[in-house]
């Protein structure tokens, strides 16, 4: 069963706060009483649920009460129900109410007539506490919200049906250049496309947000600072109450993961050039050989002349030199997680001998410093 309300009952007329005692107590209301203002005032920080206060009190009267009590914030809400026998004229009730009463009460006045009054009080009194809670509830949730908002790391905007930007977070801010206040009010397209080169105006996707469904796309944005982001986006239509009231948009900066993706291709099409060119030079390593013994063989035969003697020396000093380009170009690829020893100047001349013929042909020349050998 519910707690009984309490009403704080002020009236200098012990006859009167007797009467009206009783009716609230058959009523099925705890009651106080208090006899004067300096009474009434020492009550009410007890927190009552509602203060039926006569106005022609000695001394400080039921307004100034009224007042007082309105004016303090720990019983400003408490309701007061002003009554009164002497000050009943249209001026009284106003100054009352202006006071702060919650209502006022002339004589006669019956029990049934002060019960409902009372009654409605609390009904009120109720309803405003349930009122001020949901608000308390509502705004804590908004600042939970916005505090959620704030902390993503992708920018988000919204904006109402004209593309007019409504709301940023902090990362929209971060990753654009702008403040908020810089977007509030401004077409979201003409913040991050104001280089019109950007976009094509008849098929601008961030132009038309409002024909997007969610998915992710793709472009180029523009910075406060004039540089170029490659983002990420997504647009859904924002509803309120089943009505489209504007857009919401989400996105992030791709650069990075693009500039990624392109030295990984760039390394993944190097790899697979050293892996075709092993393949090829050990290929050739055989014929090679084969070329090489031959040349050898008739290089010690006793019956060359001087001439063919000189073009079989030639051609072991270039099938030397292709002996050597293709054992440069496995090593190159040849792949090892082993720590060593290795020569700096051999690898330098291994590429420079690569080189030797551009070099001529291009009629440039290398200077060689050789220091001491490095280990990795």
């Amino acid at each position: 069963m519910p707690e009984a309300a309490t009403i704080l009952l002020v009236d200098d007329t012990d006859a009167q706060r007797y009467a009206l005692g009783r009716v609230l107590r058959n009523g099925g209301y705890t009651v106080w009483e208090a006899a004067s203002a300096e009474e009434a005032l020492d009550h009410v920080k007890r927190r009552p649920d509602l203060v039926l206060l006569d106005v022609g009190l000695p001394g400080m009267n039921g307004y100034e009460v009224c007042r007082q009590i309105k004016s303090d914030p720990e019983t400003k809400s408490i309701p007061v129900l002003q009554m009164s026998a002497s000050y009943v004229s249209s001026r009284h009730r106003v100054l009352g109410l202006e006071g702060g009463a919650d209502g006022y009460l002339t004589p006669p006045l019956e029990g049934p007539e002060l019960l409902a009054n009372v009654k409605a009080m609390l009904r009120m009194r109720d309803a405003e506490e349930q009122a001020s809670l949901r608000a308390r509830e509502i705004a804590a949730t908004r600042a939970e919200l916005h505090a959620v908002m704030q902390s993503m790391a992708e920018g988000l905007a919204r904006t109402d049906r004209d593309g007019s930007v409504c709301y940023v977070n902090w990362a929209s801010e971060r990753i654009l250049g702008y403040s908020a206040a810089e977007m509030t009010g401004r077409s979201f397209h003409d913040v991050v496309h104001r280089d019109r080169r950007a976009c094509n105006p008849s098929s601008c996707a961030v132009r038309h947000l409002s024909e997007l469904n969610g998915a992710t796309h793709e472009s180029q944005f523009v910075r406060k600072d004039g540089s170029i982001l490659t983002v990420e986006y997504t647009a859904a239509p924002y509803l309120f109450d089943g009505n489209v009231e504007g857009v919401v948009i989400t996105f992030r900066d791709i650069g990075e993961r693009k500039r990624s993706e392109e030295a990984l291709r760039i390394t993944e099409k190097l790899a697979n050039t050293g892996r075709m060119a092993a393949t090829i030079a050990h290929e050739i390593n055989n014929p090679l050989e084969a070329i090489t013994n031959l040349v050898y063989l008739i290089g010690v035969s006793p019956d060359l002349d001087s001439d063919t003697r000189k073009y079989v020396d030639m051609a072991q000093a270039e099938l030397t030199r292709v002996t050597h380009i293709s054992k440069q170009t496995l090593g190159f690829y040849r792949q090892s997680s082993l720590l060593g020893d290795f020569s700096l100047t051999d690898v330098t001349e291994g590429v420079l001998s690569l080189l030797d013929r551009k070099l001529a042909a291009a009629k440039r020349s290398e200077e060689r410093r050789v220091g001491k050998e490095c280990r990795s």
